[in-house]
């Protein structure tokens, strides 16, 4: 089995997908957390659909397969996101599009004249919307001692959908303490000479680590088939057009410069010097 097929199959075996939503309980191991639920989207639209997932932060994740373009408002009503047949636009000139992509609670992002590009050639997008972050003191000492499930608050973001309005209505809710899973390689860890597959305990998200001393380039594959990233002798290249590199750029804060596209020609860029390295999986 070659090396890259290899990689393909370890990824499975693992039994997780990258970028998938993640239950409370393996994403935060067991930790406090105020979840998000999407409770419903309106107008009741035929393809528009959200979720909430987890990657390395809660998400809301928006697919529209709808003729019409649904944007994203932000709290003063400009919209920052746009989904279309063609694919998802963002404005970069949006103070609230920065704000999708630091996980930060105090934003300092300014709205500039309107500066729309294309992210994604798939109508598929998630963003760290700022109306679903737990604000300071909503998990209070009595919520944490009680250990229950108990509903925070309702939050709501507006939607554009052609002309009409709409919203994605949802909540936070405190899930309490829920135990730890584990994550296990069942495939060999060392499935050819100089090529060493490991884990990383300890974080998140499930995370997967790769030493490469073959002396060979090996090629990870994304969710989508398209590679993802690749490790030389003394080198990490990442594809910017991978879908599952631009949801691993979130997770790390990094504002897409490249179109999310897994049919597209791959666009490496160097990112370590190293023949070893560590992803969420």
């Amino acid at each position: 089995m070659g090396l890259k097929r290899w990689l393909l199959a370890a990824m499975v075996a693992t039994g997780l997908a990258v970028g998938g939503p993640w239950p409370a309980a393996q994403a935060h191991g067991g930790a406090l957390s105020a979840r998000p639920v999407v409770i419903a989207v309106e107008p009741a639209a035929v393809g528009i659909t959200a979720a909430a997932l987890f990657l390395g932060n809660w998400h809301i994740e928006l697919t529209s397969t709808s003729r019409e373009t649904v944007a994203v408002l932000d709290p003063t009503g400009r919209p920052f996101l746009r989904f279309s047949p063609a694919g998802v636009e963002a404005d970069y000139g949006a103070g609230a599009w920065h704000d999708a992509i630091v996980a930060a609670q105090q934003s300092t992002a300014v709205d500039t004249a309107p500066d729309w590009r294309p992210v994604s050639r798939t109508p598929t997008w998630s963003w760290l919307d700022t109306r679903i972050r737990p604000e300071r003191g909503l998990l209070t000492p009595q919520i944490l001692q009680s250990n229950r499930p108990v509903l925070l608050r309702n939050f709501e973001i507006p939607l554009r959908v052609g002309a009409q309005r709409g919203f994605i209505f949802g909540h936070l809710e405190y899930e309490g303490r829920t135990g730890v899973y584990r994550h296990t390689i069942l495939t060999d860890s060392r499935p050819v000479a100089g090529l060493e597959v490991g884990l990383v305990l300890g974080r998140t998200v499930p995370t997967l680590t790769l030493d490469n001393e073959t002396g060979e380039t090996v090629t990870i594959l994304g969710r989508d088939g398209e590679p993802f990233a690749r490790i030389g002798g003394q080198f990490v290249d990442a594809n910017l057009a991978s879908p599952t590199w631009v949801e691993f750029g979130q997770s790390l804060g990094v504002v897409p410069t490249v179109v999310s596209d897994a049919s597209a020609r791959p666009q490496w860029k160097r990112i370590l010097e190293d023949h070893r390295w560590s992803w969420p999986d």
